[in-house]
């Protein structure tokens, strides 16, 4: 696997809505990220990768989420005990290859986040709360397109449990209006 990771240091602006934004602060001291690139890079391994890491818990937001390996990836953690919670796009509803009926088959919490426009978070938080959180966020669909067909690229950052406690509220604040799962789809694969 072609990745760089790095210790962090200096400064990040958070941008989000208003209610979510943040001033610029520092990165916690002993921060370290893993940067992906595709092409090129294996950022499906890498997202599998941290899925299967999780302790507690794992909550995703994904715009278009077709990728069978990161589906499983969920799934397995979901059999292991984890809490799985998935906030999709409305358009996931129709999308053909959408692992959404998968995902709740295996007892995995899948909700649709119909009130904006575009739901297009990309984001992953592992264990937040916890002492070791991460939190993967970046262009990177959760699609075999993403993989490999287009540019994207995908951050994972471990060990920052403000910035991963950013996400997580901005996650719940989003859950908090999505609407469950009520099947139909069917997945197909």
């Amino acid at each position: 696997m072609k990745t760089a990771s790095w210790l962090l240091c200096g400064s990040i602006l958070l941008i989000g809505t208003p209610a979510f934004a943040e001033s610029t602060r520092e990165f916690a001291p002993h921060a370290a990220y893993t940067a992906c690139f595709t092409p090129g890079d294996d950022c499906e391994g890498l997202i599998v990768e941290l899925i299967g890491q999780a302790r507690r818990t794992i909550h995703m937001q994904a715009y278009s989420f077709t990728d069978r390996a990161i589906a499983a990836a969920l799934v397995d953690a979901r059999a292991r005990g984890r809490k799985v919670v998935v906030l999709l796009d409305k358009s996931q509803r129709r999308e053909r290859y959408s692992v959404a009926a998968k995902l709740t088959a295996a007892g995995v919490t899948v909700l649709f986040d119909d009130q904006p426009a575009i739901a297009h978070n990309k984001t992953i938080i592992i264990d937040p709360g916890s002492d070791h959180p991460a939190l993967e966020t970046g262009s990177f669909n959760f699609t075999y397109s993403a993989e490999r067909r287009n540019a994207e690229n995908a951050l994972i950052i471990r060990d920052d449990p403000g910035l991963v406690a950013s996400y997580e509220r901005y996650f719940q604040a989003r859950m908090a209006v999505s609407e469950p799962w009520r099947g139909g789809e069917v997945y197909r694969r």
